[in-house]
């Protein structure tokens, strides 16, 4: 998604990011490893991925424009920015070691959902790993999302991203699922602030303490991250 503020990606995670990278995603999957990101934004996960060691980094998004932020603010060059889409990315099969993919997938033309899986599966090696996050299908993280019917943002059960990624030749390997009121409120905060008001987060410092804290706890309701092994 184009990033109307233009905002760098930020030196400090928190909430979902800072989970992602700090409990979720195995650094054994991305120290020493080629890893394809599929819907890249600003750049965030780039920066951290460069960091811990990555050996190659690709990134893809949509638009040059949506790749503007991330190619100005990330630099490193093991990292290679390029236009394409879940459902057809532009490498040769067996490419990556590990795909991730956050947030991502709800934004895809509705039911293209196995077509995306067996793109990552085909640029995966034998054995690879393919990672995302999504928002969670629960009654409240469905109508607490003011997204749902503006832009038909869809929510995911695990149960539904497991037999796609079965019928895709995927195993499952886990999934946790995190957060839920505070994520929710700082995520109506987010919409109204960036997408009414063209600015920052109100009250920024507030907010993200509270998804932190949402995140620390052990159970939720309102994000879904599932991990999967390529088959063969």
């Amino acid at each position: 998604m184009h990033n109307i503020l233009n905002q760098p990606p930020p030196e400090e995670l928190h909430g979902r990011l800072a989970f992602t990278v700090g409990s979720f995603v195995p650094k054994s999957r991305v120290d020493g490893m080629s890893v394809l990101n599929v819907g890249c934004g600003y750049g965030w996960f780039e920066k951290w991925a460069t960091n811990v060691g990555v050996a190659r980094m690709a990134a893809i998004d949509v638009t040059d424009a949506d790749l503007d932020t991330a190619r100005k603010h990330v630099t490193d060059p093991r990292v290679e920015f390029k236009v394409g889409s879940a459902i057809e990315i532009p490498y040769p099969a067996g490419s990556f070691d590990t795909v991730v993919s956050w947030e991502v997938i709800e934004h895809i033309p509705r039911n293209t959902e196995p077509k995306m899986f067996a793109e990552v599966r085909r640029v995966l090696k034998p054995g690879g790993h393919f990672l995302l996050s999504t928002p969670n299908r629960h009654w409240l993280s469905v109508v607490l999302d003011p997204t749902v019917l503006l832009i038909d943002h869809r929510h995911y059960s695990i149960e539904f991203l497991e037999q796609i990624g079965r019928d895709q030749g995927f195993a499952p390997v886990g999934h946790e699922v995190k957060c839920g009121l505070l994520e929710a409120l700082d995520m109506w905060n987010l919409y109204i602030s960036k997408w009414v008001f063209r600015r920052d987060r109100f009250f920024k410092e507030r907010s993200l303490r509270m998804t932190d804290y949402d995140y620390a706890r052990p159970r939720g309701f309102n994000t879904l991250f599932a991990h999967f092994r390529k088959d063969g």
